[in-house]
C-alpha cells in the first residue's frame, strides 16, 4: 500500500498542497468531489476531474471490450430522460448490478444481460424491455443516465479491480482524491480500492465537513498528518468553535467577532455585502432569504467556498457539521440565530 491520509481543517490550505504536488510530479490525477473545485484547478495544466468524468470519459471506455453489451464503436453519452421521448423515459427504470444483470425497476431481465453482445442484442426481435436496452445499449450511442453510470462504474470495480489499476498505473504516476469525506456508494468503493492498491495516492478531507451524506469509512481511517491552522479564519471564530463545537482547529490575528444574534436582527446587517447561509427554506425565513440584498446561498452550496465579507448563519437549529463548514466559510466576522446544536 502506497497512501497517505492527510486531514485538513477548513481553509487550512488542502488546494494549494494539491497544486504543489501536482507541479512536482508529473502525469498526476486529482480528483475532487464537486465541479466548482475541478474549475479551479483546470486554471493550471494538470488532470482534475470529478470521479464521475473519469468514469464515464476515460475508464469505461478501457473496459468496453469487456462489457460485450457495449458497442466498441459506439459514443457514451448521458441520457435525459425527461426529453420526451417515451424510450427514453423506459430507459430509465432499466438498472444493472454488481454481477452485471439488469432490472426493469426491480424485476430481472433474463434475455440479455451486461454479456450479451450489442450484435446480438440488436439483432434479436421484440421481448419486454428490449426497446429500452436497445435505446441504451444503442449502435452509435451508448446512452446512460447518471444512476446507471454509477452502476456500471461499481460493476468494473467488482469484477475487474486488478485490470482498473493496471490501466490507472499506466497512465498516471500518482492521484490525489480531494474532500475524500464526501464520497459515498461507487465513489467510496473506488476510493478504497486505490487506498489499498500500489498506486501513490494522497486521500484528502475534513471529517468535520461530512454534511453530503458520504460514509463513515473516511472518518475511520487515521491521519498520516493533520493540518489544524487555517488560513482563512480569524482565531477569535476558531476559539469558538473549539470550545462549542469541540473541533480543533486555530486561526489567523485578524480582528473578527463570533456573534450570536435574534432572528428579528438579521435584517438589519443586509447591508449588501454580508452573505446569508442556510440549510433549508421554511415560512419563517422565506421573505428574508428572498428580499436579502446581499448574496445567498445555502451551507451545502458555500460548502469548499471562502467569503471575504461578514456572515449571517440563519436557523434555530443545526448539526454540528454543518455549522462548522457554515461557520468556516468566512475570512470575516459571523452572526449566527443557531440557538441549539444537534
Amino acid at each position: 500500500m502506497n497512501s497517505k491520509i492527510i486531514k485538513f481543517v477548513a481553509g487550512a490550505g488542502k488546494t494549494t498542497y494539491s497544486k504543489r504536488l501536482m507541479s512536482r510530479v508529473k502525469n498526476g490525477l486529482y480528483l475532487a468531489f464537486t465541479n466548482s473545485v475541478i474549475d479551479d484547478m483546470n486554471r493550471y495544466p494538470f488532470i482534475a476531474r470529478t470521479i464521475d468524468s473519469i468514469f464515464i470519459s476515460y475508464i469505461i471506455p478501457k473496459f468496453i471490450d469487456l462489457i460485450p453489451i457495449i458497442n466498441s464503436s459506439s459514443n457514451i453519452v448521458f441520457s435525459d430522460s425527461n426529453n420526451g421521448l417515451l424510450t427514453a423515459k423506459t430507459a430509465s427504470n432499466i438498472s444493472v448490478d454488481k454481477d452485471g444483470n439488469l432490472y426493469n425497476k426491480t424485476k430481472k431481465i433474463s434475455s440479455v444481460n451486461l454479456l450479451t453482445s450489442n450484435k446480438d442484442l440488436h439483432n434479436s426481435g421484440y421481448y419486454p424491455n428490449s426497446d429500452s436496452l436497445k435505446y441504451i445499449f444503442g449502435e452509435e450511442k451508448t446512452r446512460f443516465t447518471h444512476l446507471q453510470r454509477a452502476q456500471i462504474s461499481e460493476y468494473i470495480i467488482h469484477n475487474y479491480p486488478n485490470e482498473l489499476i493496471t490501466i490507472l498505473k499506466k497512465r498516471f504516476s500518482f492521484i490525489i482524491i480531494d474532500e475524500a469525506q464526501d464520497l459515498s456508494d461507487y465513489r467510496e468503493v473506488f476510493c478504497k480500492l486505490l487506498y489499498e492498491s500500489d498506486i501513490k495516492t494522497r486521500l484528502l478531507g475534513d471529517d468535520n465537513q461530512n454534511i453530503n451524506g458520504g460514509g463513515m469509512w473516511f472518518e475511520n481511517l487515521e491521519a498520516d498528518k493533520v493540518q489544524n491552522k487555517t488560513f482563512r479564519c480569524p482565531e477569535s471564530i476558531c476559539k469558538w468553535v473549539r470550545e462549542n463545537l469541540d473541533i480543533v482547529i486555530y486561526g489567523n490575528d485578524k480582528v473578527a467577532t463570533f456573534n450570536q444574534i435574534m432572528f428579528e436582527d438579521v435584517k438589519k446587517l443586509d447591508d449588501g455585502k454580508c452573505v446569508l447561509l442556510y440549510k433549508g427554506r421554511y415560512s419563517r425565513i422565506t421573505n428574508l432569504i428572498e428580499n436579502w440584498s446581499g448574496n445567498v446561498m445555502t451551507i451545502q452550496s458555500a460548502k469548499g467556498m471562502t467569503i471575504y465579507s461578514d456572515i449571517v448563519i440563519l436557523g434555530d437549529s443545526l448539526n454540528q457539521k454543518l455549522y462548522y463548514t457554515a461557520i468556516t466559510r468566512t475570512t470575516q466576522s459571523v452572526y449566527s440565530t443557531v440557538k441549539k446544536i444537534n
